[in-house]
């Protein structure tokens, strides 16, 4: 396409002034602001390709006409009403002024005059991260929400539209899927479908990656309040806290499991914690507290980064040093931590660090606590 001067516009020095390709309304004033901003300064302008995301810096706002500066000095013009829903969804209220600094993407280039978008430069970077991130397997998000969309949702995750299919929205089957609008909750990619250009997320893939730290956390000895999520003949299924689901079997339900019904409240313990590969199965009970467990709870709330005193020394294998800390109650040492003691014998007396309690596990790690610690 051959470009063509505007010869209207009027110049302050015409040999060595800038040239001026637009011909809309807001030409002259776009051209004296332009002038004012490099005054004295040195014009050194590159091309720039469709695509191209840059720093720039507002020089002038004329109406829905934003005119900033690149870092390379090329002029971009951005259109405010193309911007003004993207700003809204940003929370940016506060108008545009000379001085400020935007983050754009190069979309067009008409008659020599760049055009930008700041939402297509927001959205691209937003693109790169998730793309890196679903290659990790790493980073979760925090998502909106918005609405039904064929078996899933769409939601907005940082401005940016995601669709999470039905059954990745929540660790159990949900049957009413309108009480998930307007919910946030926490997400990580599980794909990116090209002929569509979104992003499909998972609130399942996130609770399966922080279910073996958080279920470390559980108390048994604590009563929990859930809701009922499936019902069969041999138990229920029971939600809590956004992230634990649980089964309560059927000998365990304080009263008979035909009462219970999907969505129905109910209280209940943590009876046992089962681990099997990436697997993990939570037991639930109404019919109190496990006495095993909450024995546990009760030594990890006592001596969990402590030293426990007198422990005695039960049995001593290749992997580990087993050590009696209370009746029921048995702790191991490394061979590494073992040698600092330098006491080889079973049924010797040791002091020892209590470094973790696993009640879900009812393992008991421990150190040594010598001075070469």
């Amino acid at each position: 396409m051959r470009l063509t001067e505007n010869t209207k516009i009027k110049k302050r020095n015409s040999g060595t002034d800038m040239k001026v390709y637009c011909d809309e309304p807001y030409a002259q004033e776009a051209y004296e602001k332009y002038a004012d901003y490099f005054e004295g300064k040195t014009i050194t302008a590159k091309d720039m390709s469709e695509g191209d995301i840059c720093k720039a810096q507002v020089v002038s706002v004329h109406g829905n006409k934003i005119l900033v500066q690149a870092e390379n000095s090329a002029a971009i013009y951005l259109d405010l009403l193309k911007e003004s829903k993207f700003l809204n969804k940003q929370g940016i209220t506060e108008t545009l002024k000379p001085g400020m600094l935007l983050d754009i993407l190069v979309d067009g280039n008409v008659k020599g005059m760049y055009t930008g978008s700041m939402e297509k430069a927001f959205n691209s970077k937003i693109k790169k991260e998730l793309m890196l991130a679903l290659k990790n397997k790493s980073s979760a998000y925090k998502i909106t929400v918005k609405s039904i969309n064929e078996g899933g949702f769409i939601v907005d995750l940082a401005g940016l539209d995601c669709f999470m299919p039905g059954s990745l929205a929540a660790a159990n089957k949900i049957t009413n899927f309108e009480s998930m609008l307007g919910k946030e909750i926490y997400v990580m990619v599980e794909n990116y479908l090209e002929a569509s250009d979104m992003f499909v997320v998972s609130n399942k893939k996130y609770i399966q990656s922080i279910l073996p730290t958080k279920v470390k956390e559980l108390d048994f000895g604590t009563p929990y309040n859930g809701t009922v999520t499936g019902v069969m003949a041999y138990g229920a299924f029971i939600e809590w806290d956004d992230i634990f689901t649980g089964l309560l079997h059927e000998s365990e339900v304080d009263g008979l499991i035909k009462d219970l019904k999907p969505g129905t409240p109910i209280q209940f313990w943590v009876k046992e914690v089962r681990e099997g590969g990436k697997d993990i199965r939570i037991i639930l009970t109404q019919k109190g507290p496990s006495t095993e467990h909450k024995m546990y709870q009760d030594f990890k709330d006592e001596y969990e980064g402590e030293i426990f005193a007198n422990g005695k020394v039960k049995d001593i294998k290749p992997f580990g040093v087993f050590v009696e800390l209370t009746d029921g109650i048995v702790g191991m040492l490394s061979p590494r931590e073992y040698k600092k003691i330098g006491n080889g014998k079973e049924d010797s007396i040791v002091d020892v660090f209590v470094k973790q309690v696993d009640v879900a596990t009812k393992k008991v790690h421990l150190k040594s606590i010598s001075d070469e610690d």
